[in-house]
């Protein structure tokens, strides 16, 4: 049986040691950026630390927006297209609400997904459901009617749709060449 010491020295050399320990430097080097970077807000709550005694705060940084709008817009973005084209109505409807209240809130920390959301809330404003497209169409008013959306924008990402037509029917019907020959 070994001695307290040696136990001690041992759990420092184990690998969940080495990830604290790295873990920590990381943490020395965040905290360095944010005060290059300024301020940071800590999210309200009850104080509470890990088991390695770093708080369990959330420090919003400047980078820590960046890097969190940029996932939140990349999952938005791929999460899009299956829902717009969903089988059901009312999950049809959901995202149009969605997507019009999201670009209306959102758009000044979420930019990237601005074309995105209106791209959405166009398509779903010619869907056959009255149910779907009449919340799209309330949500397109209400973008334009505040002023942030206007009607040149919504004409740029129409026109986009249609110069992109082609080449979604050739990809949806296997790469066709098109005709002549």
């Amino acid at each position: 049986r070994r001695g307290g010491n040696d136990r001690d020295r041992d759990r420092d050399r184990s690998p969940r040691a080495a990830s604290f320990r790295n873990a920590a430097a990381v943490d020395a080097a965040s905290e360095e950026e944010e005060s290059e970077e300024g301020e940071s807000e800590e999210e309200e709550g009850p104080s509470a630390a890990g088991g390695d005694g770093r708080s369990l705060k959330l420090r919003r940084t400047r980078r820590w927006l960046r890097e969190t709008s940029q996932r939140v817009t990349d999952a938005t973005r791929v999460s899009l297209s299956s829902l717009v084209s969903h089988d059901k109505p009312s999950v049809r409807a959901a995202v149009a609400s969605a997507a019009s209240s999201i670009a209306h809130r959102c758009r000044a920390t979420l930019p990237g997904l601005t074309r995105p959301l209106l791209e959405a809330t166009l398509t779903l404003a010619g869907d056959p459901w009255l149910d779907v497209s009449s919340v799209a169409r309330d949500g397109l008013n209400a973008l334009t009617s505040s002023g942030q959306i206007d009607h040149d924008t919504l004409r740029d990402v129409i026109k986009d749709g249609f110069a992109e037509l082609p080449r979604a029917v050739r990809r949806a019907g296997g790469g066709g060449g098109g005709g002549g020959g």
